[in-house]
């Protein structure tokens, strides 16, 4: 954290602000949605930079790997790595988003099955809300339910755990490379679980932090200056939250998952392409 804050400030704090206007974005128009699409692109391109600024950091990469380059001025650089960090970064989200979608498409057929076969389907509305949902739920529907989502939501977890040293991966090897995070997580799932939590946690403490602080500027706001926007003063926790909290979350788990992987290898500081690869071989 201390080396983040020290080496790669910038880098930190455009995250934070892209975090922070994601919160801020309005949420009630045709504008909004392509707004909040912009927004989260950008915070995608600020969480590569700061992502690849933490590698340069702490895996101590060759300035010459892979036609890379030092550290640029407080953390700012775009460089192959960063690309190959994005599209690291996008294809675990598209295995894990994926996995999610055939676990949330398989109990909606489940659900679907069961309300039919107990001819409950006619007084299934035809736009339900959850509370119609969860109306519906009788005791053995809550327990096949359980029973279906319980081993897709520990398979999710276990995936993220396999995935979860793509980054180092990636820059170890000088190309876009997530599964083969996969022979390097073995026996490290519950470590890597360990820290996670670890992670959500220290950045939930600065979130609820800034939150806290930002909730009391707004009760300020809200009886100094009646003029000031009530969604603004509405969402302004929770956009302090998130902007203190997604930086250091990115960091503090970067910073984990380097000592944990510094572990099972030598040193990253190496010359050659094939001797980085071989870390992880």
């Amino acid at each position: 954290m201390n080396v983040a804050f020290r080496r790669a400030p910038l880098a930190m704090l455009l995250f934070s602000a892209v975090s922070l206007a994601g919160e801020l974005a309005p949420g009630d128009s045709t504008l909004s949605v392509w707004l909040s699409l912009l927004v989260g692109a950008l915070k995608l391109v600020c969480e590569a930079m700061l992502t690849g600024a933490m590698l340069r950091l702490v895996m101590e990469l060759p300035a010459d790997h892979h036609d890379n380059r030092r550290l640029g001025p407080w953390g700012l650089q775009w460089t192959k790595l960063e690309w190959r960090l994005l599209g690291a970064g996008l294809l675990r989200a598209i295995c894990l988003g994926g996995l999610a979608i055939l676990g949330v498409l398989a109990i909606a057929v489940i659900f679907g099955v069961m309300i039919g076969v107990g001819g409950n389907a006619a007084k299934f509305p035809a736009h339900p809300a959850l509370k119609d949902v969860l109306a519906m739920l009788d005791l053995r529907m809550s327990l096949v339910l359980a029973a279906t989502a319980t081993p897709l939501a520990a398979a999710y977890v276990y995936l993220y755990a396999r995935l979860a040293f793509s980054p180092f991966v990636t820059a170890a090897e000088g190309r876009v490379s997530v599964w083969r995070s996969w022979p390097a997580t073995r026996r490290l799932v519950w470590r890597i679980l360990g820290l996670s939590i670890a992670t959500l946690v220290a950045a939930a403490l600065a979130g609820g932090v800034a939150g806290g602080v930002a909730g009391g500027v707004g009760g300020v706001l809200r009886a100094a200056a009646s003029g000031t926007p009530s969604w603004l003063i509405a969402k302004l926790p929770a956009a302090c939250g998130s902007a203190a909290g997604s930086p250091i979350g990115l960091v503090f788990g970067l910073g984990a998952l380097d000592s944990l992987h510094a572990a099972i290898g030598p040193a990253t500081g190496l010359g050659s392409r094939e001797e980085l690869a071989g870390v992880f071989a």
